[in-house]
């Protein structure tokens, strides 16, 4: 019994380990600098990842969290091409919101 018992503990920490789905954390951050609230997402980690055909998923997500803008910050890619669902994103970003991409040197 305590076999089966590690057995799916372990099966529950590799599954929390490998998750790949979207996760949404949202943070407020106050400055008197600021005179008006501005929403910016953050995008990282997708590691060239697909959420639904060509990118919808994470799309409309992005869409519904209304940003302002958007920063692409790291781990977009794992490549130097794109994979197409990467491509159409990305062109669908830029094309509804200001993008900005963070890139490091060579």
């Amino acid at each position: 019994m305590k076999i089966i018992i590690i057995i799916i503990i372990l099966l529950v920490l590799g599954i929390i380990a490998t998750y790949q789905g979207l996760v949404v954390r949202k943070y407020e951050i106050k400055s008197y600098k600021i005179k008006s609230n501005v929403r910016i997402v953050m995008l990282s980690d997708i590691h060239e990842s697909t959420y639904g055909k060509n990118n919808k998923k994470l799309f409309d997500k992005i869409v519904s969290l209304s940003p302002d803008i958007i920063c692409l910050c790291g781990d977009i890619l794992d490549k130097q091409l794109l994979v197409p669902s990467t491509q159409i994103l990305i062109k669908s970003l830029a094309g509804n919101f200001p993008c900005f991409y963070v890139t490091r040197k060579p």
